[in-house]
């Protein structure tokens, strides 16, 4: 078995591992099923009618999208595990097939910045880069007069 064989099949092995064994991936429409149903709980906005309109697919086609009997397309599935993350839900819960050990609700939102907190945060950063820099410059300087003495 040549060297690439055995990565391709080390990959395949890590990958099924990872996420699934069988083809069936009915588990992450059923995740978002039950997601959709604990955010209908605080918000009609999540009710079957309404999503179908944000995701411009039929009542019928998430009827059967949900109940796992038809295969989903994948741009609807992305839409939704999208715009459940942006309601505080791990993806990786969505997705990781044996997600016993992965946190459902992502817990730190800190991550989520703006431009003007990147824009202050990069000039900051740069002020004190200069500073190292005239700091390691001035310690140049004081090291050569110190070999030249």
């Amino acid at each position: 078995m040549s060297e690439m064989t055995t990565k391709i099949e080390n990959l395949k092995e890590q990958l099924e591992e990872y996420c699934f064994e069988d083809g069936d991936v009915n588990y992450i429409v059923f995740r978002l099923r039950d997601i959709r149903k604990e955010l209908l709980k605080e918000d009609k906005l999540f009710e079957m009618q309404n999503l179908t309109k944000v995701l411009g697919i039929s009542k019928n086609t998430f009827v059967k999208l949900e109940s796992g009997t038809v295969g989903a397309d994948y741009r609807t599935v992305i839409k939704l595990i999208n715009l459940y993350t942006m309601k505080g839900y791990n993806p990786m819960w969505i997705l990781k097939k044996e997600n016993f050990f992965v946190e459902k609700m992502e817990g730190d939102n800190s991550l989520i910045l703006n431009k003007s907190s990147v824009e202050i945060a990069m000039n900051k950063m740069l002020t004190q880069l200069n500073q190292a820099m005239e700091l390691t410059q001035d310690a140049m300087e004081e090291f050569k007069q110190n070999i030249k003495s």
